[in-house]
């Protein structure tokens, strides 16, 4: 997925549909941009009951940026919707959507 591409405030895809047990890598292709699923980087995040939020950053520091170049990774052990955004740029519109469905459903 790549975050910021073009310098665009969006991810590329908006959405994805995985499996339980895959990753989802971000490529940050522009400058400024972060990916996180915490609750408190913005009203619009959501995680699946029993999931653990995910973040491109340690703690609570919701406008630590990820160089340009870098990857960030992260694997999907409970099925459902999550809503994630790049915290400084939500209010922008820069959030995406994961959508992780078991193995057997088709």
């Amino acid at each position: 997925m790549a975050a910021g591409p073009e310098g665009r405030l969006r991810f590329v895809p908006e959405t994805v549909e995985i499996t339980v047990g895959q990753t989802v890598r971000w490529t940050f292709e522009s400058a400024g941009h972060n990916v996180t699923s915490l609750p408190g980087a913005s009203e619009k995040v959501r995680n699946p009951d029993g999931a653990e939020p995910f973040a491109s950053y340690e703690g609570n520091q919701h406008f630590a940026i990820d160089e340009v170049g870098s990857t960030y990774e992260h694997t999907f052990d409970v099925p459902g919707e999550y809503v994630y955004v790049c915290a400084p740029h939500a209010g922008q519109g820069m959030v995406g959507t994961v959508l992780v469905t078991e193995d057997d459903e088709e």
